[in-house]
């Protein structure tokens, strides 16, 4: 978003651009994010449903899960774990909340999408450790990554106030794993929360000739690939690329290194060797908690 209100404001100063997780200006970010987010742990599932060693040993993880979650609902567990990173005992609750935080933030990357099906199969079948232990693992790592006053005012002033949820769109949120929580909660927070300036077209849809590299995983729960392509309308000289089991942010992703430079290099799309991406393969599932099988 950054990027591309640079880009509305200071065209001529700008020579390329690469959007990693596209979000075109015209979408205000999070208000539909409990469906996205649905749709990516659909996937995820589907695609160890559709993987022999995975099926074999998990059966479908979508049926799993549903057992998992309803059972949660019912009775929310007390439970201590050996915290991931320094093995002293902490006692939790687990419910349906923290299951939905490990499926929301487990997409976000292949490595931790690969345990799911594991961790589920394992809870279906009594043992909620590895579960927790990863919500426990996945909780370390936002906290610390996300700047949560500053987030809140950027959303608060920027998204919330432009949100237009229809009563369908609501009515699907409370079939997923999300619900309407954070829709409820955001408006919440929103109504107290100090709020900065926004430019009147902050939101209009942004038309450039200025060549654009734009890149998107397959199972990115908050910035899906149908948003780079409502974005690549307004660039007419863009390539979008979509690693297929990839999460939310392609930048490490094996040869994407390769295909930047060459843009960066020469600051346009046409005739770019994006080769490799047909060559990479999805992260396999872990079968045991020692990895995926031989």
């Amino acid at each position: 978003m950054v990027a591309q209100e640079y880009l509305r404001r200071f065209p001529r100063h700008v020579r390329s651009m690469i959007l990693d997780g596209v979000v075109p200006p015209q979408v205000p970010i999070g208000a539909l994010s409990a469906l996205s987010a649905q749709r990516a742990v659909d996937r995820i599932f589907a695609e160890c449903a559709a993987a022999a060693d995975c099926r074999a040993r998990f059966g479908n993880p979508l049926v799993t899960y549903r057992q998992v979650m309803s059972s949660l609902a019912a009775h929310p567990l007390e439970l201590t774990v050996p915290d991931p990173t320094r093995g002293t005992p902490v006692a939790l609750r687990l419910g349906t909340y923290q299951l939905g935080q490990v499926l929301r933030l487990a997409s976000y990357t292949p490595a931790l999408a690969a345990l799911l099906p594991l961790d589920l199969h394992a809870a279906a079948a009594g043992n909620y450790r590895p579960l927790a232990g990863q919500y426990l693992f996945i909780d370390r790592v936002y906290s610390h990554a996300i700047a949560v006053g500053m987030n809140n005012t950027v959303v608060c002033s920027e998204d919330v106030p432009f949100y237009h949820v229809t009563a369908q769109q609501r009515a699907e949120m409370r079939h997923t794993f999300l619900g309407t929580a954070p829709l409820r909660e955001l408006r919440t927070v929103c109504k107290l929360w100090p709020k900065g300036p926004v430019a009147t077209d902050f939101h209009a849809p942004l038309h450039s000739d200025v060549p654009v590299l734009l890149l998107s995983g397959g199972n990115d729960p908050i910035t899906p690939p149908r948003y780079a392509a409502l974005a690549a309308r307004g660039y007419p000289h863009s390539l979008s690329i979509v690693v297929p089991q990839g999460g939310h942010g392609q930048l490490l992703d094996p040869c994407m290194d390769r295909v930047m430079a060459q843009f960066v290099r020469r600051a346009s799309v046409v005739g770019l060797n994006v080769s490799c991406i047909h060559a990479l393969r999805p992260m396999a599932f872990f079968l045991t908690l020692n990895g995926p099988g031989p």
